[in-house]
């Protein structure tokens, strides 16, 4: 199975030019490597293996907590760093202004031997687009399930951001049983990011019509980029 990758364009560099993403098509958890060594015909019992792991991350945590650098050959190094501005020369550690973290530097062994046996394959680059992933009343929590009139309704997601002086861009409430939508005025939207975006629900509707949430954007500064819309679950009014 190829690495799938596909264009992204770098809208600072003039002339234009395009970066190559991966499109990360699956994820190993330690469940999953864990199968895999089994599956290679491993005589030791998936008990055993989990044992090593679980001692492998104490080890290295230990060591980090001590300052010394890691070394898993042919696999990563890692090391302890700090972060943050220190302003003068007698400046230290506050743990209010700096952190502590970690540096990873992976093998160049397994660079090498990556390249020489994966091969690649360019794909359609996918839209971007804004995204609603979770609609949360918050009267009672419930997720993706219900939308609770005149009450503050939470969106999580990705591209949410919009121009709320557009007047086709921001929050709109679609009633599929009554065919009809009403926009969220922009003084009921108390907050508003790429990633999430709270809003007084004041919509127009009867308990249980079923409503969907979308979220309009153009994503850009320039009024002849293209509408584009994210829409939720259908959710039960109440």
């Amino acid at each position: 199975m190829p690495i799938n990758y596909y264009l992204r364009e770098n809208p600072l560099t003039t002339p234009t030019s395009f970066s190559g993403k991966v499109d990360e098509t699956l994820s190993y958890n330690t469940d999953l490597i864990i199968q895999s060594i089994l599956n290679r015909g491993s005589t030791v019992t998936k008990a055993d293996v989990q044992a090593v792991i679980t001692d492998l991350i104490e080890v290295v945590l230990d060591a980090l907590s001590k300052g010394a650098r890691i070394n898993i050959e042919g696999l990563v190094q890692l090391y302890p760093s700090v972060e943050g501005i220190f302003t003068t020369s007698s400046d230290s550690f506050d743990p209010l202004r700096h952190k502590l973290n970690i540096g990873t530097r992976t093998s160049e062994q397994l660079k090498k031997r990556l390249r020489g046996i994966a091969s690649v394959s360019k794909q359609a680059t996918p839209p971007i687009i804004p995204q609603v992933n979770e609609v949360i009343d918050t009267i009672n929590n419930n997720i993706n399930t219900s939308f609770t009139m005149t009450r503050v309704i939470n969106i999580n997601g990705e591209r949410l951001k919009f121009d709320n002086s557009r007047a086709d861009e921001g929050v709109f409430i679609v009633n599929d049983t009554l065919i009809s939508e009403t926009q969220i005025a922009a003084n009921l939207i108390t907050s508003s990011s790429d990633l999430k975006i709270a809003f007084q629900g004041d919509v127009t509707g009867t308990a249980g019509n079923s409503v969907r949430v979308e979220v309009r954007s153009r994503m850009g500064n320039s009024l002849t980029y293209p509408l584009k819309i994210a829409t939720s679950v259908s959710l039960t009014l109440a």
